[in-house]
């Protein structure tokens, strides 16, 4: 079943059988190593000493007693030289293979199921066999039946793939002792050619895919069809063996059922065996459901094998078990299980290597490139979200979480730690998830292998050096303070989702473009609810919390000598400050309970990382829960949380008349605090957070895409110099103000292990080629040199946009879906400016040379008119007192647009007559210029009259002329064109058309249907 399984395995026959030639050919052995059967050239291994014997002995004799001298001189071989050779190696083994029996226990604990009752009848049953030169194999399949099957209404259908050895005499001998039909065939044709050819020539209500080398040990074909009552399961499998004879793992588990991982290198869905191969030997219990079982024994109904067109004839030998399992659930629904009590031996270790080894890697590499067209997106997608849903069908792993913190040491005085700490007991508590944490204190790169999930606490945490991080990876940002310095880490704008601990938060990165989810921080209901009062913390009143050089309001507004009664201050920093007579010192996280349950009033000072943006901090919801009643300087989160619940204060004598108040009245104390707690409970443990998060999670999986946006700029340095790149900014922001997560890879990164991750990408195609990979949906935004991408690079996507009217129509014979979306405008960017500051120019060009002598630049300086340019490479090609500046900030261009007298602009000729329009006239109209152009297909379509065009250099003077002498008259008609193309042209109306087109592909590629 598994490519690189079956790879090594043939790998390893293939070194066996060259070390046994080239012992054949060696000088004579030394005594230690004489020989032990006389003639024969030289020791080999036990296995091949075994075998070398059983080749000499005539076919009905290798199961006979005969064959006991073999037995024989292995044990003779084993007392002479030693133990045999130690187990090879477990291969193709998934990330964190060591948890995989920890793992396989919890999930088969979930998911298992009784076996269903005994059939009342038979249903007839035709068992498919392929054969190839396997007598040996048929002889024990069909001895094995004989003992051991005794179902009825059991067919055997055989198609040989024309052998050569005695395996048609074999059948002939068995044919008047099984119900058995034969399909001869001249050459070895595909095993799904074969099978399917086997199920049209059988009536048999149910079809058993069986392999030729199975050996039957118990009852099996009746046991697997009672689960076929169930009408939701569609394919059915059973535990294989190893044979006592395979190396490594002698009667070990082969085959308990398929599952897949990302295999980071290969950028692949990699289907893998529960086998003793991956430190899986034991077999479970009852029945349970599965991505998918081997096609080496499994049983389904005939009419659903037929209704999904039987196996897939693209796959040769491999994949078309996974194939086959996958549909059945896709197109009807039904439901692939494992019968682990049901046991069969696999004797695939006899199977002969007859491919050549280039021809064997280029066969599975097709059928890889056959699943994965087939079934990655799904894969890929379903991986995730049955993580999150806690399924865990095509995965044993859990969900893996890692939480970064300051540090990740009991005892730590950094409260992040603490936090991601409940938070991660709450969702393991939940069932499906582990966690790990990930210290910032270190150095970098950072290691982040095997999480599924990142989430972020600290603001520092440097994305740009992870190291090992999974390609699917979600990196969450959890700002619960320093929320404007979050923002300027230049790493901000890769993570995936942002939680903040606040509404305004919410509001503030809303404003940015960004949208956040509201994820505060809590509480741990038990843990704190737990505290008991103790006469070394007993105090009227305390604050808990450091004094790390920053002024606390705490400090002007509390007077301990004014108020009386018992305070008590807790933490670090406050040895040399006024109120250090009241200091007790630092208390440990785990005591912070019982400090709470001795204190009848808690203080809450929100200082100046969350008091300005309605944080609540941790202190206010673990008061409260061990009993002691909050006040806090933090009004506005004390009302998005509490509502008028909470008591607030601002100034000095409010915070003093409430402590005296709940200080002198005890009952209206307790009141106050059970009223808060009802809130608390309700809404504020952990437990609610770790809902509050799966649901984010789940939400994003499901509402949101993940986003690559493919831009052919050859490197970070470069890129602010192409238009491409502010082209893929302004489109990012729009996905953004969506919720989507957005990537964009430059040149050097298009194929690297993140696009595993990707639901979209969006190749903005200029002067490179992208290869689409067919996990993801891929969408080509031709906007520039549409000479250079030829009719097979457009059908290789799955719907392409061209940026011209005209050449849509021109494209509408390709079998793939073209539609014109034209160049665009990001309207917070440009815009009439009338206050900017930019320098005003009677004549402005803005681009790149492109190191080429640019026609309209080469008219105007014919012209005489008086020319400013601003863009790179233009040294030596046109005077020096024109080039104002190699680059102009797209943040101030509009002004430079705006202020201008005209704005010149000039197309690519491959474009201007295919009507792609250039980009740069939609900013410049956008920002109110006054603009001439040379012409272009399609122009008066997009812009009115707003834009002129010339054909001469004296056509070009007049109408610049024209344009100064009444700027009034254009201007008013420029910014009549501007309000036009800010409302239909922009990245705003772009993004919905490409998430309308991206979401629908989505869907029918997960349903199959694409």
């Amino acid at each position: 079943m598994d490519d690189r399984e079956e790879e090594a395995r043939r790998a390893r026959y293939s070194a066996r059988h060259a070390a046994i030639e080239a012992e054949k050919a060696a000088p004579p052995p030394a005594p230690a190593t004489r020989r032990l059967l006389p003639g024969w050239p030289g020791p080999l291994s036990a296995k091949g000493l075994y075998h070398a014997i059983r080749r000499r002995l005539p076919p009905e004799l290798k199961q006979s007693r005969v064959a006991e001298p073999a037995k024989w001189a292995l044990r003779q071989y084993r007392r002479r030289f030693g133990p045999p050779k130690p187990p090879p190696p477990p291969i193709s083994l998934p990330p964190d293979a060591e948890d995989g029996p920890r793992w396989r226990a919890q999930v088969l604990a979930q998911n298992s199921r009784a076996p269903q009752p005994p059939l009342t009848h038979s249903p007839s049953v035709a068992a498919l066999i392929l054969n190839r030169n396997g007598a040996h194999h048929l002889r024990q399949l069909f001895a094995s039946l004989v003992a051991h099957e005794p179902y009825p209404a059991l067919e055997l259908v055989v198609v040989d793939h024309g052998s050569t050895d005695d395996s048609r005499q074999v059948l002939g001998e068995w044919v008047q002792r099984l119900s058995l039909r034969t399909i001869l065939k001249d050459e070895n044709e595909s095993f799904s050619k074969s099978t399917n050819d086997a199920a049209r020539a059988t009536e048999a209500e149910l079809l058993l895919l069986l392999n030729n080398d199975l050996i039957w040990t118990e009852v099996v074909v009746a046991r697997l069809a009672a689960e076929l009552a169930d009408p939701q399961v569609g394919l059915v499998g059973c535990t294989l063996q190893f044979p006592a004879h395979y190396p490594g793992f002698p009667n070990g588990q082969q085959h308990g059922g398929i599952k897949v991982y990302a295999d980071r290198e290969a950028q692949f869905f990699r289907p893998y065996n529960l086998s003793a191969r991956h430190h899986l030997g034991q077999a479970g219990r009852g029945v349970e459901p599965f991505l998918a079982v081997t096609a080496a024994l499994a049983l389904c109904r005939r009419a659903d094998y037929l209704a999904v067109g039987g196996l897939d004839e693209a796959y040769f030998y491999g994949y078309e078990d996974v194939d086959l399992a996958l549909r059945l659930a896709d197109h009807l629904g039904k439901q692939t299980v494992m019968h682990h009590e049901v046991r069969a031996i696999h004797d695939e270790s006899a199977t002969q290597v007859k491919d050549p080894g280039q021809a064997l890697r280029q066969r599975r590499e097709r059928n890889r490139q056959r699943l994965d067209q087939q079934h990655g997106l799904r894969l890929r997608r379903r991986l995730f979200r049955e993580k999150l849903e806690g399924t865990r069908l095509a995965s044993d792993a859990p969900l893996s979480i890692g939480l970064v913190v300051t540090e990740a040491t009991p005892g730590t005085a950094a409260g992040d730690y603490y936090t991601a700490k409940e938070l991660g007991e709450a969702l393991v508590a939940g069932g499906g998830v582990e966690i790990g944490f990930v210290a910032q204190r270190g150095p970098a790169p950072y290691q982040v292998a095997g999480y599924d999930v990142l989430i972020v606490m600290i603001d520092g945490y440097d994305l740009s050096k992870l190291e090992g991080a999974e390609p699917g990876l979600l990196k969450v940002a959890w700002l619960r303070n320093w929320f404007d310095r979050w923002t300027t880490r230049p790493w901000f704008d890769r993570y995936d989702v942002l939680w903040v601990s606040s509404q305004k938060a919410a509001a503030h990165l809303l404003a940015q473009g960004r949208v956040p989810e509201v994820v505060r921080i809590g509480t741990a209901l038990s843990r704190f609810g737990a505290g008991r009062a103790d006469p070394a913390f007993a105090a009227d009143y305390a604050f808990t919390g450091s004094h790390w050089g920053a002024p606390r309001e705490l400090e002007q507004l509390l007077d301990p000598g004014a108020v009386g009664g018992r305070f008590a201050l807790y933490g670090e920093g406050w040895k040399d400050h006024p109120l250090a007579p009241y200091h007790r010192g630092f208390v440990a996280y785990d005591r912070l309970p019982d400090v709470y349950a001795s204190t009848k009033i808690t203080i809450d000072d929100a200082n100046h990382v969350t008091k300005p943006w309605a944080s609540v901090n941790s202190r206010v919801f673990d008061a409260l829960a061990a009993g002691s009643l909050v006040l806090s300087n933090g009004v506005e989160g004390a009302k998005e949380v509490f509502g008028e619940a909470l008591p607030t204060f601002e100034t000095k004598a409010e915070l003093t008349t409430l402590l005296r108040r709940y200080l002198d009245d005890e009952p209206a104390r307790r009141a106050k605090v059970a009223e808060l707690q009802v809130i608390l409970q309700r809404e504020h443990g952990y437990q609610h957070r770790a809902q509050t998060v799966r649901a984010n999670l789940r939400r994003f999986t499901e509402d949101r895409l993940r986003i690559a946006i493919k831009v052919p700029a050859p490197s970070p340095k470069v890129a602010k110099d192409w238009g491409d790149y502010h082209y893929a900014l302004a489109l990012r922001r729009a996905f953004w103000r969506r919720g989507h997560a957005v990537r964009i890879d430059l040149l050097p990164d298009w194929h690297g292990p993140a696009v595993l991750g990707d639901d979209l990408v969006l190749v903005l195609r200029g002067l490179s080629a992208y290869r689409p990979d067919p996990k993801q949906v891929n969408l080509l935004w031709n906007i520039s040199h549409p000479e250079q991408v030829s009719p097979a690079e457009y059908q290789s996507y799955d719907q392409v946009f061209v940026a011209s009217r005209p050449y849509a129509r021109q494209l509408s014979h390709l079998s793939v879906p073209v539609e014109p979306l034209l160049q665009c405008t990001d309207e917070t960017l440009f815009f009439p400016d009338p206050g900017s500051t930019a320098p005003a120019h009677p004549l402005l060009f803005v681009g790149n040379s492109r190191r080429h002598r640019r026609p309209i630049i080469e008219d105007a300086l014919a012209a005489g008119l008086p020319l400013s340019v601003y863009g790179g490479l233009w040294e030596g090609l046109i005077p020096a007192e024109t080039w104002k500046s190699p680059h102009v900030e797209n943040t101030e261009l509009r002004g430079y647009y705006g202020r201008a007298g005209v704005v010149l602009n000039d197309h690519w000729a491959a474009m201007r007559g295919l009507g792609f329009v250039s980009n740069r006239l939609f900013d410049a109209i956008a920002a109110g210029a006054i603009v001439i152009s040379d012409p272009a297909a399609g122009l008066s379509e997009i812009f009115g009259d707003a834009v002129e065009t010339y054909e001469t250099v004296a056509e070009l003077k007049a109408k610049v002329e024209a344009a100064w002498r009444e700027p009034e008259r254009y201007r008013t008609r420029a910014l009549e064109a501007s309000a036009r193309i800010r409302k239909d042209h922009t990245f705003e109306a772009r993004a919905e058309t490409i998430l309308t087109v991206g979401r629908s592909l989505l869907e029918q590629k997960e349903r199959g249907t694409r």
